[in-house]
């Protein structure tokens, strides 16, 4: 017999302790992994809805900028009113604003603007018109201040979206204090 054979016939596997030992090692490699693949999985979620909320509020403080430098100060009111155009005690403080266009004269019904807070969503109404969503479904904050009375043809908007990433976490865009000019 040579020496290998000897070896072979020798061998007898591999020990319960070798064995015990290779399974809390795979386990303990198993539970890092997944852990691992979780928190990737909730930072990509949490930047994805950050992401998305933000170009939401970009694009709703824009298009809330736009129409109001267009707007005739003197004709501005911010208040807070419910879903059926009540004043409302429970609504956010100035959360709705309405305003005419500066260059019709007289102003007709066709050109008075509105923006406000319904439920879950940002919504602007022209006119008689349907009301269009800007921002959504998201938990909105939406605030209209005239900061200086002495210069009512300035408005300030604060915008903030929250959207839930799970049960425990949210996300949430702030675009604040952005001053605009209406025409006088």
């Amino acid at each position: 017999m040579s020496v290998n054979d000897r070896r072979l016939s020798n061998s007898r596997g591999f020990s319960l302790v070798e064995l015990m030992i290779v399974v809390a090692i795979m386990s303990f490699v198993g539970l890092v992994t997944a852990r691992l693949l979780s928190l990737t999985w909730y930072y990509f979620r949490a930047t994805s809805l950050r992401n998305q909320l933000w170009g939401q509020a970009v694009s709703c403080q824009n298009t809330i900028r736009r129409f109001l430098e267009l707007g005739s100060a003197h004709t501005v009111i911010i208040d807070s009113l419910d879903t059926t155009g009540l004043p409302c005690s429970f609504c956010p403080p100035n959360s709705h604003i309405t305003f005419n266009l500066a260059s019709p004269t007289p102003p007709t019904p066709q050109t008075q603007y509105q923006f406000y807070v319904t439920g879950d969503s940002i919504q602007m109404q022209v006119g008689t018109r349907a009301p269009m969503e800007l921002a959504g479904p998201a938990i909105p904050e939406l605030h209209f201040v005239v900061p200086d009375p002495s210069v009512p043809n300035e408005v300030l908007v604060t915008l903030r979206l929250q959207a839930p990433i799970d049960a425990r976490r949210t996300a949430t865009v702030a675009l604040t204090d952005q001053l605009v000019q209406m025409a006088p």
